[in-house]
């Protein structure tokens, strides 16, 4: 019979790195998908590398660069429990003596001398660091200062890699972690031309995205972009085409973070109000709200997680168009109390939404409050998608 030794170093890493067994597994199956291989792991593939048993080739060198990227530096496979001298024990010798004595296949090293790191790896984990910085500072500032301040700075960040001078998006053959980074930059690129009412502009930017993303192998993303362009077809009345669009990003985002599946989640509820189905709608609504209230991975930034404030907006948004609009003011308000002082544009449109609410309800006074508190803050944002809605607004008060 074999005993299985506990791999101590394996689940050391997992707590240095402070991720759960979950998504570890996620980051190995995605990792593996963007090059090529399917793998299916979970939580439990990784509670049994824990009690000892070797995960199959190429897992341990996956295992190195998940947990690189992840710390920021080098890691061996020494270091996950799966170095190649663990194999020797099964030959009878000990594991302390493992590596002391060559075999056909071993590297003809001085004894106990380790593999110089790799450069490229280094470089790898910095480089993708540095794209995940970008996305949140990207991020934000579209929260922050609106379409008019992002989009030039991020056409500008894109151009030369898959944005062409024109506008047009290049797919060039990048590696898979930059191939993700700029499908995802796309998005927030196609969220600066929504606020700059640039729609056109802004559906061709997120049909790029998902294709990029589809190659990249990232899930996230191109859950993302599909729902925001179901979302986009929604609010124009192509209620078919966004009922096409929300299916497809639910199937994409099965294995994305909790946060990308309750940002879907909230569209299929929206999708469903609009059809009528009042029920479905509310189903989708409870499925997002356990979704946010569950553990997200803060580290994908954002794209791996969604925000109770931006949750109770949109949920404002399914439960008006159900008519039910105590439960919407009572949303909104929610959403204005979680926000962060710096999210300036999202505030702007949270009164907005007030004051539309109010002006239907038929509580005039309260609606002009809500559009004078929304008029002077976007005095300093300049959300182009704001000052649309307080000029239609306006012109229903007969201002």
């Amino acid at each position: 019979m074999t005993h299985l030794r506990p791999n101590e170093s394996l689940k050391a890493l997992i707590d240095e790195a402070e991720l759960t067994y979950e998504a570890l597994a996620r980051r190995i199956n995605a990792l593996a998908r963007a090059r090529g291989r399917l793998m299916t792991y979970d939580r439990t593939s990784v509670a049994h590398w824990i009690r000892g048993t070797r995960a199959r080739e190429p897992v341990p060198g996956l295992l190195c660069e998940v947990f690189g990227r992840r710390l920021g530096r080098t890691v061996h496979r020494g270091e996950v429990g799966m170095d190649r001298d663990r194999d020797t024990t099964g030959r009878g010798l000990p594991a302390a003596w493992a590596g002391t004595f060559p075999t056909a296949s071993a590297d003809p090293r001085v004894p106990g001398q380790r593999t110089p790191p790799d450069p490229r790896a280094a470089v790898s984990s910095a480089r993708e660091v540095a794209f995940g910085c970008a996305e949140r500072f990207f991020a934000l500032q579209g929260d922050a200062r609106g379409g008019r301040a992002t989009r030039p700075v991020l056409s500008a960040y894109l151009r030369g890699t898959v944005l062409g001078p024109a506008g047009d998006v290049r797919t060039a053959a990048l590696p898979a972690p930059e191939l993700a980074h700029a499908a995802r930059t796309l998005v927030l690129l196609a969220r600066s031309c929504t606020d700059m009412r640039r729609f056109f502009e802004a559906q061709h930017f997120l049909r790029c995205a998902a294709l990029l993303a589809a190659r990249a192998g990232d899930d996230a993303a191109e859950a993302v972009a599909l729902r925001l362009q179901g979302e986009y077809a929604l609010n124009r009345g192509l209620t078919a085409l966004a009922a096409v669009q929300v299916q497809h990003a639910l199937h994409v985002s099965r294995k994305a973070p909790a946060g990308v599946r309750a940002y879907v989640a909230v569209q299929a509820a929206a999708t469903s109000a609009e059809f009528g189905d009042e029920a479905q709608a509310m189903d989708w609504l409870d499925v997002a709200g356990r979704l946010v209230s569950g553990p997200q991975d803060e580290n994908l930034g954002p794209f791996g997680s969604y925000r109770p404030a931006a949750l109770h907006f949109r949920r404002a948004g399914v439960l008006r168009r159900l008519g039910r609009h105590a439960a919407a003011n009572a949303a909104l308000h929610a959403s204005m109390e979680e926000r962060a002082a710096h999210e300036e544009r999202p505030i702007v449109l949270t009164w907005v939404a007030l004051a539309r609410l109010h002006a239907e309800t038929g509580q005039r006074a309260e609606a002009e409050e809500a559009l004078l508190r929304a008029r002077r803050l976007n005095a300093q944002v300049g959300s182009q998608e704001a000052a649309w809605s307080i000029t239609r607004l306006d012109a229903l008060f007969g201002t």
